[in-house]
């Protein structure tokens, strides 16, 4: 102050104009002068500024409408950047101890373009100047910026990445910010109060804590709400035909950056989710609800952690295709010729994951087969149940429990584990179907058995273990009412006779009842389970229908024997030990309403041969034909006596036996209608 006394009162009023013109009116200028300057040779753009205004006395700088435009980056923004305003205000006096403290910052209605392009560049690219990186000297002590206080609203940020088949486009905002003491000190930490990004129609983003600048540091707390997914479309184009048009994201959690480490620990649920096909716009995954609870991942090392996923309403489709293949085959791209085979020298280690479980409420799965003529569809849905844990570790074993609907009134479950990660793989799974109607299996039927299915329930009881690539499947069948319906032409139908196996099969409740036993090993590439099924199944029908007798004595007692009823020579008088064979036939047709019982009598000449004699009296063919008739007539009475309704009992003509169907007597024949 005495300094200021001392100097005449003209001098200190000349300073003092001085001052204010050159703070008013000439910085102005010299900061636009320099802010163009840099601009042009940084961007080669004509930088456009309405205004720049300092008021000397309270250190406040104001910008009004800044635009960097872009007219040379080749890109699709006319702007790389509009500031509608900027407001600084910082004091001068700590540049003196290399500190620059800005008492505020404001920005309002502030554009941000960035955009990426194909040939690595970017739109701000020219952001550095090219020439000899700066020297640093050591010992330099560093300068320190200050922010006491920053806000902006009503800003956007637009993000563009041009590097996918369907470019990125992402528009953020409006944009609020509010945050205090922000400083480039090490170790100190600035606080956030918000950061709030709206996105899309209902989508915002907010975010709240503290950051570090020197050395970089984050912790913050992480809200989104209805965060539209959509714009991850772009990420799948490359490499995929999948689209996401539409699904949210609701996150409540938080966010670490520490020592080049990233920790994200939060709940996440997902809505309205939808992943199709892009080339025809068909559903391959709906979820109408995802609950990701206690979500941790961390980058040091890369790990993922989830207590449980719970998915609701989830519905996906399944197509088999004409050629065999899937549906889901379709959804990748084929790589390029020029990327593939190519590597990196750098690979980053494996992340190691763990899901404590998966849920499943209310899901539907939808499984078409065109392979077939007429197309094969089946629907499963009220799909409830867990399986889990998931994990990366190889040990793991995975444990399942499933329930659910086929089509209108049919049941599954399915219990068991498996442990994927292995090789071989390890597993024991049980599935059960009860009460399906075979109506909806018509389509195969009539493709591999050439008749349509007239009706029928099916129970199955399904078993499968693996270990050491050998697999052993124990199938038990069960169809109520199982009824043939019409005939229907297929090249690819079996010759076997269907009906006669159903009859052999069918008991009088309508039931049948069958093991189906699959035995392979998978590591063998002429195995395959579905083809191994058929085998099994085709192998049991022959056996069946070749011997049924043999099939039948199994189940009733007695063997091959009771297909002959033997007789006294000459006579239609039968063997007494034969009432036993009666008895045990009548069971099985009683048991068998199916069946139709064929009985053919027959005589030899071997019958009237005289002991001693190398040659039997002539005796008229009538004769044998009349003996024959009278010995499957008298089979057919007993048997309407124990029982069996004549209706099923067909007596064919007499024959005299050749010996080219075996001992004579009388032969029965199982048949069908």
């Amino acid at each position: 102050m005495k300094f200021l006394k001392a100097l005449p009162r003209n001098i200190i009023i000349a300073c003092l104009v001085f001052y204010t013109v050159f703070g008013f009116f000439i910085l102005p200028l010299i900061l636009e002068s320099q802010l163009e300057k840099a601009v042009t040779e940084n961007y080669k753009e004509q930088l456009q500024i309405e205004k720049i205004s300092f008021n000397p006395f309270t250190f406040e700088l104001q910008v009004k409408n800044l635009v960097i435009p872009d007219t040379h980056s080749g890109g699709v923004d006319k702007e790389r950047l509009r500031v509608g305003k900027l407001l600084l205000n910082f004091e001068i006096f700590p540049v003196f101890i290399k500190k620059i403290t800005f008492k505020e910052a404001q920005l309002e209605n502030t554009h941000v373009y960035l955009s990426f392009y194909k040939n690595q560049r970017n739109n701000w690219s020219t952001l550095t100047p090219k020439g000899e990186e700066e020297k640093t000297e050591e010992n330099k002590s560093p300068w320190t910026l200050v922010l006491e206080e920053l806000s902006f609203s009503q800003n956007h940020f637009q993000f563009r990445d041009f590097n996918y088949d369907q470019p990125v486009n992402l528009p953020l905002g409006p944009l609020s910010l509010k945050a205090s003491q922000i400083t480039t000190q090490i170790g100190s930490e600035s606080s956030l109060e918000h950061l709030f990004i709206n996105m899309g129609e209902q989508g915002t983003l907010l975010l709240k804590g503290k950051v570090g600048l020197t050395p970089p540091k984050v912790d913050l707390h992480v809200t989104a709400k209805k965060f539209p997914l959509s714009f991850l479309t772009s990420y799948l184009s490359s490499s995929t035909y999948l689209e996401i048009p539409r699904g949210s994201l609701d996150i409540n959690g938080s966010l670490n950056y520490d020592q080049a480490v990233f920790k994200i620990n939060a709940d996440a649920v997902v809505s309205k989710f939808l992943l199709s096909k892009s080339t025809d716009q068909s559903s391959i995954l709906e979820i109408e609800k995802a609950d990701f609870n206690k979500l941790t991942y961390s980058t040091g090392p890369h790990a993922l952690s989830i207590d449980s996923i719970v998915f609701k309403e989830l519905n996906t489709h399944i197509l088999l295709r004409p050629d065999g293949t899937l549906n889901f085959k379709e959804l990748t791209k084929n790589v390029p010729e020029e990327n593939a085979g190519k590597s990196t020298d750098k690979k980053s280690a494996p992340m190691s994951y763990n899901i404590g479980k998966l849920t499943f409420v209310n899901g539907k799965l939808d499984f078409n087969d065109w392979q077939i003529k007429p197309k094969f569809e089946a629907n499963i849905h009220e799909l409830n149940g867990d399986l889990g844990p998931l994990s990366s570790d190889l040990e793991n074993k995975i444990d399942i429990n499933l329930t659910g609907m086929v089509e209108e009134q049919g049941k599954f479950t399915s219990k068991g584990f498996f442990f994927q990660a292995q090789k071989p793989m390890n597993l024991d799974l049980g599935v059960n179907f009860s009460n399906i109607e075979m109506t909806t299996f018509t389509p195969y039927s009539g493709h591999f058995m050439g008749y349509e299915i007239k009706k029928g329930k099916l129970f199955l009881d399904l078993n499968y273990k693996l270990k050491q690539n050998r697999i052993v499947g124990k199938n038990k069948v069960r169809l109520d009412h199982f009824t043939l319906g019409e005939k229907v032409e297929s090249k690819n139908s079996t010759s076997l006779p269907l009906k006669l196996a159903i009859a052999l099969l069918k008991d009088r409740k309508g039931q049948i009842k069958f093991n189906l036993p699959v035995e392979g090993q998978t590591d063998s590439p002429k195995f395959s389970y579905g083809s191994a099924i058929r085998t099994a199944l085709f192998n049991m029908i022959v056996n069946i229908v070749a011997a049924p007798f043999d099939f039948l004595a199994d189940l009733f007692g007695g063997g091959k024997e009771l297909q002959l009823i033997e007789f006294e020579n000459q006579t239609p008088v039968f063997k007494a030990a034969n009432e036993v064979k009666l008895d045990t036939v009548a069971r099985m047709m009683e048991e068998r309403p199916d069946l139709r019982l064929e009985i053919l009598g027959t005589c030899s000449e071997k019958e009237f041969l005289i002991e001693g004699q190398d040659q039997p009296p002539l005796i008229e063919e009538a004769k044998y034909k009349e003996i024959g008739l009278a010995r499957a007539q008298l089979v057919q009475n007993l048997l309407v006596k124990r029982n069996i309704s004549a209706e099923r009992l067909y007596v064919m003509a007499g024959k005299k036996n050749d010996d080219s169907i075996g001992p004579s007597g009388a032969v029965l024949i199982f048949k069908v209608d």
